[in-house]
């Protein structure tokens, strides 16, 4: 997560940090927090930016004050490359504008992006929760201290259900099969809409395996 802050200076300042930013988000992006602060002025305002995704998904939610979350609207409104729009808890997200990128899975176009992404019945809060109540720590990982994070990837249909899951990034065997049994047994999701129909849509999910 990167956290920017932007002062009551000028918009020209708020929009060159904040595209600095973006920058070294996009070629510095990995599983470390990194900031970057803006120089601080008197009254100046906090705004918080997470890079939910990277690459040629790119995907950025914004919190902060009403102020500057303004500010970030008046900035990209008129992007030729990026999108606002607002997530299902009301967030402000800035996201690369949709290109038709797929790859085919017998026959069938699964798009990685869409204009409506897929939902978790009760959103990404309900999916953490899900996860969390769900997940059983193999005891074999847990007496010789296997921990980390897997990453699973899997299709949400046209019809909202999970298939072809598959492990994007590892950390070990034992733990790798607890992630997909659980993502496996994910419900029927509110499927993803490209151009006003139901699409297959690629996912991925993170699961942390973490020791207390």
């Amino acid at each position: 997560m990167t956290k920017i802050k932007s002062s009551r200076v000028s918009n020209v300042k708020v929009a060159l940090g904040i595209i600095i930013a973006f920058a070294l988000i996009v070629v510095f992006a990995c599983e470390q927090k990194e900031a970057i602060d803006m120089p601080k002025t008197p009254g100046e305002q906090s705004l918080t930016v997470t890079m939910l995704e990277q690459d040629q998904n790119a995907l950025f939610r914004f919190e902060g004050s009403d102020e500057a979350l303004l500010r970030i609207r008046n900035i990209f409104m008129n992007s030729q490359e990026f999108a606002l729009r607002h997530d299902s808890l009301g967030n402000l997200l800035l996201q690369k504008k949709v290109k038709e990128k797929f790859v085919t899975n017998n026959g069938r176009k699964v798009f990685f992006i869409v204009e409506e992404m897929p939902e978790f019945p009760g959103g990404e809060p309900a999916l953490r929760t899900f996860l969390t109540q769900n997940i059983h720590y193999p005891d074999i990982a847990s007496k010789h201290g296997i921990q980390g994070k897997v990453y699973v990837t899997f299709i949400v249909s046209d019809e909202g259900d999970v298939v072809n899951a598959r492990i994007a990034r590892g950390v070990d065997p034992v733990l790798d099969q607890e992630a997909l049994r659980v993502v496996n047994s994910l419900p029927r999701w509110k499927p993803g809409y490209m151009r006003g129909k139901p699409v297959d849509v690629s996912y991925t999910v993170p699961i942390n395996f973490a020791l207390e």
